[in-house]
């Protein structure tokens, strides 16, 4: 019995050694866990104002920039090919989503897509991010849609009619937003911190973690509806001077707002 349980561990150690050195020859060749990704460039032959993206891992930039028409630069590697769509005013980008043993794809440092939009068309946007972050830069856009899974979304300098943001578990962060209409932003678990929200109609939810917003205007010029389970608070239900108003719900966690008349 104890050759054989010997016999076991050698026979381990061996597998283990070989494993080891087979890595390292092919280490020694050029061979890497890691996918290789080259940046591939889409520029668009069509006048657009809506983008549609679902992107399944890596993080995705949208900017204006000085160009006439749409142009996106995105990564591909072998067994990681975009799919890009151009039809009736519309750019649909899709992703694809790594097989769960695809692990040179998983392990790699996945380049930024970054979508550039020409800067005298305002932009209808649906974007899904999937694992990974999301940037909206400056610019003027019409209904904005964000969806994020697991990871961040940032929005600096946006204007826009409707704004519409999601993160089930991460981080939500926005710097300057002003809305003709309407906010919604929520965050299922991690935080949601609004620096200058300007914007008639505001609601916004964290089931577990941290709500903080500033809002353009004076505290009493807002209707106000706060609400939370279980946490801390810094503002309580009021009724405003104006026709402003601002829903807000945390479940598990704390909730500040707090109002400035400054431009940012």
């Amino acid at each position: 019995m104890k050759s054989m349980v010997k016999a076991i561990i050698a026979g381990s150690c061996i597998i283990v050694l070989g494993v080891a050195i087979l890595l390292v020859a092919l280490g020694l060749n050029g061979w890497t866990f890691k996918a290789h990704f080259d940046t591939k460039e889409f520029n668009a032959e069509q006048e657009n104002n809506k983008i549609i993206v679902e992107n399944s891992v890596g993080s995705m930039k949208i900017n204006y920039y000085d160009g006439e028409k749409v142009q996106i630069l995105y990564p591909e590697a072998q067994n990681y090919n975009v799919d890009i769509v151009e039809k009736d005013g519309h750019v649909q980008v899709i992703t694809p989503s790594p097989k769960w043993y695809e692990f040179s794809i998983w392990w790699a440092n996945i380049p930024e897509t970054v979508i550039n939009l020409p800067k005298d068309i305002e932009f209808e946007l649906e974007l899904i991010v999937k694992a990974g972050s999301l940037r909206l830069l400056d610019g003027q856009y019409s209904k904005i849609r964000l969806t994020v899974h697991a990871g961040s979304l940032n929005a600096s300098g946006v204007q826009c009619d409707t704004f519409k943001a999601e993160v089930n578990a991460g981080s939500m962060q926005i710097d300057s937003l002003i809305c003709a209409t309407s906010f919604r932003g929520e965050v299922n678990a991690g935080s949601l911190n609004a620096k200058y929200v300007a914007c008639s109609d505001i609601t916004a939810k964290v089931s577990a973690g941290s709500l903080t917003m500033t809002l353009k205007g004076n505290k009493s010029d807002y209707n106000i509806s706060a609400y939370v389970s279980a946490g801390s608070s810094n503002i309580s239900n009021q009724r405003g001077s104006t026709e402003k108003r601002i829903d807000t719900y945390v479940y598990a966690g704390s909730l500040n707002v707090f109002f400035t008349l400054g431009n940012h």
